[in-house]
């Protein structure tokens, strides 16, 4: 046990680094004392102090002045002393702790500080509606029969206050959790990134992923683009501290000639420390199998001298349909026929595409 003594003056008293259970004097002047871990007994003396108890089972004592005692976390026991104390209890801290709170004499105030869920809880908002009728009976600072008030909804006893502040925390927004886009070559891999705009640093965040295909039609994927170990459905962590992660989908490399397909990945049931953002995603499967075009030979019976030409007409076929359209160069050269004896450019030109 270590046994601190401020001097007289005011002085700043840290116990991030008392781990043990200490007791600290901090004597005369506007002091600033943190007790830090371990089960601390922490004299104010004179002066306007801030007392924080920190982790552990704490006696604070403010003693003569205008003290600020913040017991901290852990079975505490608060006493302002005389001066017009402010004694601060967080609920969020010590709901499975019990406090004792005494604001001593003067014109002492007590603040309780809730979190917004706390702040709109029925039970606690009776008891401080209890706590606010009680004061209006109750407010004679420390004379020897002024009795105590019992929290009902947390385990928080008080005496010798005489005014009540409640102060509610600001709304911490949560991390908002999307899922982007991917794409790859047919054969690769779908890499899609989950991501969260802050990472919880106490807590994993997890949500479930769907694997979704459109009707069978061109430009849409189906189960067999995608490798057959893949589950369809599955969750998705990111671990406590990561604000990312990727859901991986190997894809197939097969020999049809399809053109660009899609599908998508959707997110649902995302856990209760995150809150949604854009939860569905679209893979894109780029093919690698090009159609192929080909050209037939083709026939015609000349025509009369002077009567109507003859049309010689060639066939472009195409071996698969890639979603959009295909262009070639055509031009014509002669052979055993010759321009313009046999053919002309009258109709058609003799190069285009």
């Amino acid at each position: 046990m270590a046994i601190i003594r401020g001097k007289s003056d005011s002085d700043n008293i840290f116990g991030p680094d008392l781990q043990g259970d200490d007791i600290i004097f901090a004597r005369r002047g506007n002091d600033t004392i943190d007790g830090g871990a371990g089960n601390d007994r922490i004299l104010a003396d004179d002066g306007d102090d801030f007392v924080f108890g920190g982790e552990g089972d704490d006696n604070l004592f403010g003693e003569n002045g205008k003290d600020t005692l913040d017991g901290g976390t852990g079975n505490d026991r608060v006493s302002g002393g005389r001066g017009d104390d402010t004694g601060i209890y967080r609920l969020a801290e010590n709901a499975t702790y019990s406090n004792y709170y005494d604001g001593g004499t003067g014109d002492d105030t007590l603040r309780l500080v809730l979190t917004h869920a706390e702040a709109n809880s029925a039970d606690i908002l009776k008891d401080i509606d209890d706590f606010r009728a009680f004061l209006l009976h109750n407010n004679q600072p420390d004379q020897a029969g002024n009795p105590t008030f019992q929290f009902t909804s947390f385990d928080l006893t008080v005496r010798n206050w005489e005014k009540l502040e409640v102060v509610v925390e600001p709304e911490i927004p949560l991390p908002v959790l999307s899922i982007s886009d991917a794409e790859t070559d047919e054969g690769g891999t779908l890499s899609f990134v989950v991501s969260v705009s802050e990472a919880d640093p106490g807590q994993p965040i997890t949500a479930t992923y769907t694997i979704g295909f459109g009707p069978a039609a061109s430009g849409n994927a189906d189960q067999s683009d995608i490798s057959a170990a893949t589950q369809l459905t599955a969750q998705v962590t990111l671990a406590a501290g990561t604000s990312q992660t990727t859901i991986l989908i190997p894809t197939v490399n097969d020999d049809l000639v399809e053109g660009k397909e899609q599908l998508t990945v959707t997110l649902s049931n995302v856990s209760a420390n995150a809150a949604a953002g854009s939860l569905v995603a679209t893979g894109t499967i780029i093919d690698n199998d090009l159609p192929e075009l080909a050209i037939a030979d083709a026939t015609a019976t000349e025509g009369h001298p002077g009567g109507p030409a003859t049309t010689i007409s060639f066939t472009v076929t195409r071996s698969g349909d890639n979603g959009s359209p295909s262009t070639v160069t055509y031009s014509v050269a002669p052979a055993s026929a010759s321009n313009p004896d046999d053919y002309n450019d009258s109709i058609d030109a003799l190069s285009g595409t």
